[in-house]
């Protein structure tokens, strides 16, 4: 079974008592195939994801991917879905390829990005955090 330290993650994962006050990371040794199907990042929709966007993106400073799909588990739409483990996707992408961009513009150039992703893999929605490496450190 793999094993891996939080400093070890691919990417992120955040633990189920995630919230606006309370941001507590996972525990400090935790194996990916603990968690159930609906939170892994190891998946193929959120590999394929992580590989189109770094492929496409290649100066991006920093990328955090998570899988918000456990928080729509049951939801209207998601019943008839062919993908019910990744179908919510959060993506926070730290790149100065956005510099000059307005927000909505930036939307679109991710949009653009996952779009053959996201017929293929029937993703339900895409939650995006977009800055330059000035901004994020502005917060």
């Amino acid at each position: 079974m793999l094993r891996l330290t939080r400093n070890q993650l691919p990417f992120r994962v955040i633990s189920r008592d995630f919230s606006f006050t309370s941001k507590r990371i996972m525990s400090q040794e935790m194996s990916l195939d603990e968690l159930p199907l609906n939170r892994r990042i190891d998946g193929p929709v959120i590999s394929s994801v992580k590989d189109v966007i770094t492929k496409s993106m290649p100066s991006i400073f920093n990328l955090s991917i998570y899988n918000d799909s456990y928080k729509h588990e049951g939801h209207h739409g998601i019943g008839n879905s062919s993908n019910k483990t990744e179908s919510h996707i959060r993506l926070e992408i730290i790149s100065d390829e956005f510099s000059g961009l307005n927000l909505p513009n930036r939307h679109r150039m991710i949009y653009k990005i996952l779009g053959n992703d996201m017929k293929k893999y029937d993703i339900h929605a895409v939650q995006l955090s977009t800055k330059t490496i000035a901004e994020s450190n502005k917060s």
